[in-house]
């Protein structure tokens, strides 16, 4: 539409391990085990912060906070993160992690 914001355009990057304390995959693997726990399928992670946490990523969507404006829909044995497609300044891992180049 017309009157709405333009799609953020600033890249996003790899927040690595050795900053966040634990790969995306371990995060992964804790939160599936809270969800079995409580019975559910999946949660919704919409507050932007969470998925940014759960997959070691951050962005310059926000003027003043490194996070990019998405959500994610985290299930047992996968997610799915929504929002604009992000353009990566750098290649990621499995883990969110910048790989060597």
């Amino acid at each position: 539409r017309e009157d709405r914001p333009a799609d953020p355009k600033a890249p996003a990057f790899a927040w690595e391990v050795r900053h966040a304390g634990q790969g995306r995959v371990e995060k992964e693997a804790r939160i599936a085990a809270a969800l079995a726990e409580a019975g559910l399928d999946a949660f919704l992670l919409a507050n932007p912060e969470s998925p940014c946490w759960l997959l070691n990523l951050r962005g310059g969507d926000l003027p003043t906070t490194p996070i990019l404006q998405c959500a994610a829909l985290v299930g047992r044995e996968s997610h799915i993160p929504g929002g604009p497609t992000p353009t990566l300044s750098s290649p990621c891992s499995s883990q969110g992690e910048s790989r060597p180049q």
